[in-house]
């Protein structure tokens, strides 16, 4: 899995649909760019763990764009672009594909980067490789993926706190 100089391109919006820690943010949200920001900002310090060239890939942007952030770069498709052609591209644009993962959960898209030489790897594989690495900092977001105070807040105000179907909101 993990090799050293390897370049990871992760389909951003597949990896964060099923990260818990953002996955129930895309379901009730609907301010998308909001939800990306905190999304990137809760998953790139992840990356660091990893040695080598990490990009996220993510649907739509105004334009077509790159920019560093947290030591990963985030790639925007652009208007009427997919992620997937992006990624299959950058693929196709590497000098050495066989030292390129693809991480997704598409199989359209892992059959694709396969067929170019990459390796795919699924979205669940990566997540448990970055949890069985050492937690640089104090707590391990992929482990001990605990809300925030604003967070349940939040939930409460969506599911209620159980009252109405005879429940205290106790963990009994």
């Amino acid at each position: 899995m993990g090799r050293a100089g390897s370049r990871i391109i992760i389909d951003a919006f597949n990896l964060f649909h099923r990260w818990g820690p953002t996955r129930d943010a895309f379901l009730a949200d609907g301010d998308i760019g909001r939800t990306v920001t905190r999304a990137l900002a809760r998953f790139l310090p992840l990356l660091r763990r990893l040695p080598g060239a990490h990009t996220l890939v993510l649907d739509g942007g105004v334009r077509a764009v790159s920019e560093r952030r947290g030591g990963a770069t985030v790639r925007y498709a652009g208007p009427g672009r997919k992620a997937d052609a992006v990624i299959l591209d950058m693929v196709r644009e590497s000098p050495r594909p066989h030292d390129v993962r693809v991480v997704t959960t598409d199989r359209a898209l892992g059959g694709g980067a396969r067929a170019l030489g990459a390796q795919p790897q699924t979205v669940e594989d990566f997540l448990d490789e970055l949890s069985a690495l050492p937690d640089p900092e104090p707590g391990n977001p992929l482990k001990d993926a605990r809300p925030s105070e604003e967070e349940v807040r939040r939930y409460l105000s969506i599911f209620g706190d159980g009252s109405d179907i005879g429940g205290d909101g106790s963990d009994r």
